[in-house]
């Protein structure tokens, strides 16, 4: 699948970056979070996921605004019961 923000495609990568959990780049339109977080609880993964697309859709907040955000809104659809489907299930 293939996000729109803002009407315009972007990209979610999973690389292996030094130093970074995530990164919202928006002149390439992409949002890249680090593949260590695999190891790491499934809540936290969510939550760094929502932080970068809010950078996507909110260019404009503060890195505070952000991680607020981004906590909040994990918390809230955790607690809802989300998880991530794994992959070898669905088949």
């Amino acid at each position: 699948m293939i996000p729109r923000i803002h009407g315009r495609r972007w990209q979610i990568h999973h690389e292996d970056r030094e130093g970074l959990y995530g990164e919202c780049d928006w002149s390439a339109r992409t949002i890249t979070i680090h593949t260590s977080l695999k190891n790491c609880r499934r809540q936290f993964r969510l939550e760094i996921l929502l932080h970068e697309v809010l950078h996507a859709l909110f260019p404009e907040a503060t890195e505070c605004q952000v991680d607020e955000a981004g906590k909040v809104l994990s918390k809230i659809v955790w607690a809802d019961g989300w998880r991530r489907l794994d992959a070898r299930k669905r088949k």
